[in-house]
């Protein structure tokens, strides 16, 4: 425990190891790009790279999340329903109720975080599985969520919620540069704290980080 308390930050980057763990990866990622760009040459545009950066960095911003999840060596189903719940939520609130957007978006975000409390506290308090616990979750979200909109589409008029999901700061769409910034905080709790270092112990052995003193139930809270 006193080396991950001493040390938040001396996880260094090695580029060679980099290199070796996503080689795959990559030599992948950029032979689809080549034969995509040679097939379409219009695939290699900005326009298109903004549209590609634009449609992936909802997917992206889940994946973020879910990193953490992942690194402690469990699983999250309900992801993607605590998307569509604050997405639903949100629309309600603003088109139905009147309520101003921020308000909205806050009041969305905390009723996902009530839930996401509960799947962790029946994870880590209850001892039900992640894939039993989340597999539940999901489903009720999803009915939360037809029962919401009686399953049909909530639509309003343009306003600053779509603005804040369809604006641009110069080229770039808003939700790319979301995606800038969730990744670079993402990145700077791993490597640079000691509750990133806390991340990687449970996930790396979970017996053993217990009897090195380190308190798991925090970091089995990711569901949040």
């Amino acid at each position: 425990m006193k080396e991950i308390e001493k040390s938040p930050g001396s996880r260094k980057v090695n580029v060679v190891d980099v290199l070796k763990v996503n080689g795959g990866v990559l030599a992948a990622f950029v032979l689809i790009f080549v034969i995509s760009s040679v097939v379409n040459p219009r695939f290699c545009t900005v326009g298109n790279m903004m549209t590609i950066l634009r449609t992936n960095a909802c997917t992206a911003l889940c994946a973020f999340g879910m990193t953490y999840v992942i690194l402690t060596g469990n699983i999250d189903l309900s992801v993607g329903s605590f998307m569509t719940l604050c997405g639903c939520l949100t629309s309600i609130l603003i088109a139905q109720k009147g309520i101003h957007t921020f308000a909205a978006i806050g009041l969305a975000l905390v009723v996902s975080l009530l839930f996401g409390a509960l799947n962790g506290a029946l994870i880590t308090k209850m001892r039900i599985p992640a894939f039993i616990a989340t597999l539940a979750t999901m489903n009720v979200l999803r009915g939360a969520c037809y029962v919401m909109t009686n399953g049909k589409p909530v639509v309003f008029s343009k306003g600053l919620f779509t603005s804040i999901g369809g604006g641009y700061i110069g080229i770039f769409p808003l939700p790319a540069v979301y995606m800038v910034i969730a990744f670079a905080v993402l990145w700077v709790v791993l490597n640079q704290t000691k509750f990133g270092r806390r991340i990687y112990a449970v996930g790396g052995n979970l017996v053993a980080a217990r009897y090195s003193g380190v308190n798991t139930d925090p970091q089995s809270l990711l569901y949040t």
